[in-house]
C-alpha cells in the first residue's frame, strides 16, 4: 500500500512540474501543444504606424514588407498611400519620386493587387472611391520611382495575381458573363490572353503557388454566394476544379498562404457570418483539417485581413473585426503564429 500511494504522489508531483514549465509564456507569446498541428501565436503589436486598416495589398520585395492601397487612419492623404517596414511591425510612408504623378499613383484605390516580379513592385488594378474600376498597372524598382502601363485586359475590379514559372498571371474575375479571364506576362508589358474562361465568374478569389501548380480558392459567385471552389492549372490556360475529401467552409474576404509545406486558409466572411474565426490547413490540397486547438483571446473573427509568411511566420495584417454592437470596426493589430 506505500509502494502504491508513493507512485501516485511522485505522478502528481511529476504532473504539476510539467505543466509549470509549459506556463512561462507571456500575454503576447502563447504556445499551445499536443495537437497537431502545434501553433505559436504572437501579438506583434497592437496597432502600427498605419493606425486601423484593412484591404490592404501587401508584398515583400528587397527584404522589405510594402503595402499599398486599401482603407488606414490616414487613407485622405496621398502622401500616406504607399508603406514600408523592415520588421513588420514599424511602419513608415514611402518617399515617391518627382516623376510619379501623384494624383493618378496614390489615388485611393482598394481590391488592388501587389506583387513581386521580375526584380520589381507591379501594382494592378483595383477599384476608386466611387467604385470604378482601374485599368492600369504601375511598377518600380525600387518602390519610389513608379511608371504607369496600360495592359490589354482592361478593368480589374475583381482579380488575382500569381507568379509562377517565370510568368506573371492575372485572373480576371467576371461576374456578370460568368467567365473567368486568365492572362499571362514574361516581362510586365507584353501580355498573352491564355483563356476567356478558365471557369465560372468569381470574385474576392484567393491565388497561391504550390507544390508546382496554381490554385484559385474561394470567393464569390455569380449570385453572390461564398464558394468553397478550388480551380489548378499549371500552364494558365487549362484549370481544372480539385475535389477534396475535406474542405473548408464557403468563403471570401479570407486569406490563403503556403507555409512549412502546408497551405493555410485564414478567416474571411462565410455564407452565416461576416467574421469567420477558422484556420484550415492541407498539405495535398485533397485532404483539409481545421485547428481546433486553443488559441489565445479573443477569438472574434477577421476578414479583409492581409497575410505574409515573413521571418519563418504567417503574419496577420489588420482587418475588418466585430464592433459588438453588431457593426464592423477596423483593427491595427498585427499577429502572428508559427507551428512548433
Amino acid at each position: 500500500m506505500k509502494t502504491k500511494a508513493f507512485n501516485t504522489l511522485l505522478l502528481a508531483i511529476l504532473t504539476v512540474i510539467l505543466f509549470s514549465c509549459n506556463s512561462d509564456d507571456d500575454d503576447n507569446n502563447t504556445s499551445f501543444r499536443g495537437g497537431e498541428p502545434s501553433l505559436t501565436f504572437t501579438v506583434q503589436t497592437e496597432e502600427d504606424q498605419m493606425g486601423e486598416f484593412a484591404e490592404v495589398a501587401m508584398a515583400i520585395f528587397d527584404g522589405k514588407i510594402y503595402a499599398a492601397g486599401g482603407y488606414n487612419s490616414y487613407g485622405g492623404s496621398q502622401f500616406h498611400f504607399l508603406w514600408s517596414s523592415n520588421n513588420g511591425i514599424n511602419w513608415g510612408t514611402m518617399p515617391l519620386s518627382s516623376t510619379t504623378p501623384l494624383g493618378s499613383f496614390a489615388a485611393f484605390r482598394t481590391g488592388t493587387t501587389l506583387t513581386t516580379f521580375n526584380d520589381q513592385l507591379w501594382l494592378i488594378g483595383g477599384k476608386d472611391i466611387a467604385d470604378v474600376p482601374y485599368t492600369n498597372i504601375w511598377h518600380s524598382t525600387d518602390g519610389e520611382s513608379w511608371s504607369e502601363l496600360s495592359p490589354p485586359f482592361g478593368a480589374l475590379l475583381t482579380h488575382e495575381t500569381l507568379v509562377y514559372d517565370s510568368k506573371m498571371y492575372v485572373t480576371k474575375g467576371n461576374r456578370t458573363t460568368n467567365q473567368t479571364e486568365v492572362w499571362s506576362t514574361i516581362n510586365g508589358l507584353d501580355w498573352i490572353q491564355e483563356t476567356d474562361n478558365a471557369f465560372p465568374g468569381r470574385a474576392g478569389q484567393k491565388g497561391i503557388v504550390f507544390n508546382n501548380a496554381m490554385y484559385l480558392l474561394g470567393g464569390e459567385d455569380i449570385a453572390g454566394n461564398k464558394v468553397n471552389e478550388i480551380w489548378t492549372s499549371t500552364n494558365g490556360s487549362s484549370w481544372a476544379e480539385v475535389n477534396p475529401a475535406t474542405l473548408f467552409s464557403e468563403r471570401n474576404a479570407h486569406s490563403v498562404t503556403v507555409y512549412n509545406d502546408k497551405v493555410w486558409v485564414i478567416a474571411g466572411k462565410d455564407n452565416l457570418t461576416e467574421f469567420n474565426n477558422e484556420i484550415w490547413y492541407s498539405s495535398d490540397m485533397m485532404t483539409w483539417t481545421r485547428y481546433e486547438g486553443p488559441r489565445p483571446a479573443p477569438t472574434e473573427g477577421i476578414n479583409s485581413h492581409t497575410a505574409l509568411v515573413f521571418n519563418d511566420e504567417i503574419w496577420l495584417f489588420g482587418g475588418n473585426q466585430p464592433d459588438g454592437t453588431g457593426g464592423s470596426r477596423r483593427t491595427g493589430e498585427i499577429r502572428s503564429f508559427k507551428e512548433d
